[in-house]
C-alpha cells in the first residue's frame, strides 16, 4: 500500500502543464510581451523531466522568447541553445517548424549585438530547417534577414541579389503586399551601386503596395528612415529641392537619435553640394552632436548588455543552487521512502512466513497419525498388488503380441484385396485391347486378301500424265522434288483421290510434314529410294517414318509392304472403315 502511495505522489498530471505551454505559445504568436520567466522556466524544467523531445524544444523556445522580451539576451541565447540541444533531428516527427524559429531568434540577437558572422550562420541554419518544414514563407523571410547584414557589411551586390529573389519569391506565392514591404530593403544598395531606375521602381512599389503609407503618403511611425532613402535618391539624381524636402521631413518626424543624425548629415551634404557653406556647417555640427548622442546611447546599451550578462550569471548560480538543493531533498525523500518501504516489506514477509510455518506444522501434526495407519495398510496392499502386477504384465505382453500379429495380417489381407482389384482391371483392359487388335488384324487380312499389291490400271494412268514419268526419272537420278512439282502432286491427289485427301486431312494433326509427303509418294507408287531422293532425306529416316505411320494411321503394327497396301487402298474404303 505504501509503495503504491509513493508512486502516486511521484506522478504528475501533464495536462495542465501542456495547456500552460500552449497558452504561452499563443501569446508568442500574438506578439504579446512575455515577462513571466518563472512560469516559463518552471515549464522548461518540468518538460525536461517528463516531456518528449519536441515538447522540450517548444518549452525552451518559449523560455528564450520570454528572456528576450525582458531584455536578458544572454539568458535568451542560453535558452535557445538548450532548445536546439533538446531537438531530435533524427526523428521523423521532429518539430522543424519551431527549430527554424529558434535559429531565427538567435540570428536577430546576434545582429543586434553586431556579431554578423554568427548571425549569418544562424540564418543559414534557420533556412535549412524551414525547407525541411516545407515553410516557404519562413524560407523567404530568412533570406530577407541577410539583407541588413550584408548592407551593414557594405556588400551591396549581395543585398540586391537577395532582394530580387525574395521579392519574386513572395510574388510567386501571391503575397504581393509582403513582397512590396521587403522591396524597401534594397533601395539604399541600389542607389549606392548606381541602379537608379531600379531603385525608383522599388520605391514606387514600396510606397503604393506595402501598406506602410496612409492616403497622403505619410509613412507609419517608426519607419521615418525611409525619408532618408528618398533624400539620398534625389541628391544622387541632383534633384536638390526634393532631397531637401525629404531630409527635413525625416528631421521633423523622426525624433530618435539615428533619424536626427542621418537627416542632418544628409542636409549637410546637400548644402555642401549646392554651395551653402553656412547651412552645411550648421547641419554638420548638428549631425556631429547627434552622432555623439548615438554613441552615448550605444554605450548605455552596452552597459545594459553587460548588466544583463551579470544578471544571467547570477541567475544561473541561483538556479544551480536551487537545483542542487532540490536534488538533495529529492534524494533524501527517495532514500526515506525506500527505507520505510523495505522495512514494511521485511516485516510483512516475516509475519506471513511465521504464519505459514505454524499452519504447516499443525497440518503435519494432524495428519501424521493418519498417514502412519495408512502406511501399514498400504504395505499390505502393495504385496497383493505386486503379485497381481506380475500376472497382469504377462497377460499384457500376450495381448500386445496378439494385437500386433492381427494388425499385420489385416494389412496383408487389405494389400491382397487391392492387388486383386488392380489385377482384374488390368486383365479387363488387356482383353479389350486384344479384341480391338484382333478386329483390326482381321480387317487388315481381309483387305490384303481382297486387293492386289498394285493397280496396273492406276499406274498406267499415272504414266500417261505429262509429269509422273519425269518425276520418277528425276527422283531415280537422286534429284529432290521442287515446290512446283509438289504443288502438281497435291492438285492431282485433291482431284483424283478425294477420299485419300480427306483421310490425310483427318490424320494431319498427328503427322509431320515429311510423314504426309511420304504418304502421298507411297500412294502414287514411288519406290523407297525415289521417296528418299524426292524428300532429300536418308533412307533410314524414311524407314523410321514408314514404321511410325503404320501406328499413327491405322493403330496397328505391321510391315512396310502392309503399310503400302493400306495407304494405296484408302480411297477404296468406306467412310466407316477410316478407323481400321
Amino acid at each position: 500500500m505504501l509503495f503504491a502511495l509513493v508512486l502516486f505522489c511521484g506522478c504528475t498530471d501533464g495536462t495542465e502543464r501542456r495547456l500552460q505551454l500552449e497558452e504561452l505559445e499563443r501569446q508568442n504568436r500574438a506578439d504579446s510581451l512575455m515577462t513571466n520567466d518563472s512560469l516559463a522556466r518552471d515549464l522548461a524544467d518540468w518538460f525536461d523531466r517528463h516531456g518528449t523531445s519536441n515538447e522540450q524544444l517548444r518549452a525552451h523556445y518559449i523560455l528564450g522568447r520570454t528572456y528576450a522580451d525582458r531584455g536578458e539576451m544572454p539568458s535568451a541565447l542560453a535558452a535557445f541553445q538548450d532548445a536546439i540541444n533538446r531537438a531530435d533531428t533524427t526523428a521523423r516527427d521532429c518539430n522543424y517548424y519551431t527549430l527554424c524559429r529558434v535559429y531565427a531568434q538567435m540570428a536577430d540577437i546576434f545582429y543586434k549585438q553586431n556579431l554578423m558572422d554568427e548571425c549569418l550562420k544562424c540564418i543559414d541554419k534557420s533556412t535549412s530547417y524551414s525547407l525541411l518544414a516545407n515553410d516557404t514563407v519562413m524560407v523567404l523571410c530568412e533570406m530577407a534577414m541577410k539583407q541588413p547584414v550584408f548592407s551593414r557589411l557594405q556588400i551591396h551586390d549581395s543585398v540586391i541579389s537577395i532582394n530580387e529573389r525574395v521579392f519574386n519569391g513572395f510574388l510567386s506565392i501571391g503575397r504581393r503586399q509582403t513582397a512590396a514591404g521587403y522591396a524597401g530593403l534594397a533601395i539604399r544598395s541600389l542607389i549606392i551601386k548606381g541602379k537608379l531606375d531600379l531603385a525608383l521602381h522599388y520605391m514606387k512599389i514600396y510606397e503604393s503596395e506595402s501598406g506602410y503609407f496612409d492616403s497622403s503618403y505619410q509613412i507609419a511611425r517608426g519607419r521615418e528612415a525611409y525619408y532618408n532613402l528618398k533624400g539620398l535618391y534625389f541628391i544622387t539624381t541632383h534633384n536638390y529641392d526634393s532631397a531637401e524636402y525629404y531630409y527635413r521631413k525625416e528631421l521633423q518626424l523622426g525624433h530618435d537619435y539615428n533619424n536626427q543624425n542621418m537627416a542632418s548629415k544628409g542636409l549637410a551634404e546637400l548644402f555642401q553640394q549646392t554651395n551653402h557653406p553656412d547651412s552645411a556647417s550648421k547641419y554638420a555640427l548638428y549631425s556631429y552632436a547627434m552622432n555623439d548622442s548615438v554613441y552615448a546611447h550605444m554605450a548605455t546599451s552596452e552597459v545594459e548588455r553587460m548588466q544583463a550578462m551579470y544578471d544571467y550569471s547570477r541567475h544561473q548560480h541561483e538556479a544551480q543552487t536551487a537545483k542542487e538543493k532540490e536534488a538533495i531533498a529529492r534524494h533524501k525523500l527517495y532514500v526515506l521512502s525506500l527505507s520505510l518501504l523495505l522495512i514494511i516489506i521485511i516485516t510483512a514477509t516475516v509475519i506471513w512466513k511465521y504464519r505459514q510455518i505454524k499452519k504447516r506444522h499443525e497440518v503435519i501434526k494432524e495428519n501424521y497419525q493418519s498417514l502412519f495407519n495408512r502406511q501399514k495398510h498400504a504395505e499390505e496392499e502393495l504385496k497383493k498388488l505386486q503379485s497381481y502386477k506380475k500376472d497382469y504384465e504377462e497377460l499384457l505382453s500376450e495381448k500386445e503380441h496378439s494385437v500386433s500379429y492381427l494388425n499385420k495380417k489385416e494389412k496383408e489381407l487389405e494389400n491382397l484385396r487391392q492387388s486383386e482389384h488392380v489385377l482384374n482391371n488390368l486383365i479387363k483392359d488387356r482383353e479389350s485391347e486384344i479384341v480391338i487388335l484382333e478386329e483390326k488384324l482381321a480387317g487388315t487380312k481381309l483387305l490384303l486378301s481382297q486387293h492386289p499389291e498394285s493397280d496396273e490400271t492406276e499406274i498406267n494412268i499415272l504414266n500417261s500424265t505429262d509429269f509422273y514419268p519425269l518425276m520418277i526419272k528425276s527422283t531415280g537420278n537422286g534429284n529432290k522434288l521442287t515446290n512446283r512439282e509438289w504443288s502438281t502432286l497435291h492438285n492431282y491427289i485433291d482431284e483424283r483421290l478425294p477420299k485419300f485427301s480427306k483421310f490425310i486431312a483427318i490424320k494431319e494433326p498427328l503427322l509431320t510434314q515429311n510423314e504426309i509427303n511420304v504418304c502421298i509418294l507411297v500412294r502414287l507408287y514411288f519406290k523407297p529410294k525415289n521417296i528418299a531422293n524426292a524428300l532429300n532425306l536418308d533412307s533410314s529416316i524414311i524407314t523410321r517414318a514408314r514404321q511410325s505411320l503404320h501406328k499413327k494411321l491405322f493403330g496397328i503394327n505391321g510391315s512396310s509392304k502392309h503399310l503400302d497396301l493400306l495407304i494405296r487402298h484408302i480411297d477404296t474404303l468406306q467412310p466407316d472403315e477410316f478407323d481400321h
